[in-house]
C-alpha cells in the first residue's frame, strides 16, 4: 500500500508541523544529492545560462545589488 497524506496523518498536522516536515524532507534529499536525477532540460536551461554568462561577462549584476532593486520593485508595488 503506497503512504498518503492521510495515511500517514500528515493532513492532521498543523500548517506548521507540516512545514517543518517539508523542511525535514527536502534536507533528508539534500544528503544524498547523488540520488536525485537531473532533466535534461534543466542541464540545458544552464548551459544556455553558462554561454551566456561567458559571453557576455559586463551583464552580471551583484547578488546585492540585485536584491535591493527587487526589493525595491517590490515596495512600489505594494505602495
Amino acid at each position: 500500500m503506497q503512504a498518503t497524506v492521510q495515511s500517514l496523518g500528515i493532513d492532521r498536522m498543523s500548517v506548521e508541523q507540516r512545514m517543518q516536515l517539508m523542511e525535514d524532507i527536502w534536507d533528508s534529499i539534500a544528503k544524498e544529492p547523488e540520488s536525485v536525477e537531473i532533466p535534461d532540460w534543466h542541464k540545458k536551461i544552464i548551459a544556455e545560462r553558462l554561454a551566456d554568462c561567458e559571453s557576455n561577462p559586463n551583464a552580471q549584476v551583484a547578488w546585492q545589488d540585485a536584491r535591493t532593486r527587487i526589493r525595491e520593485n517590490l515596495a512600489r508595488r505594494r505602495s
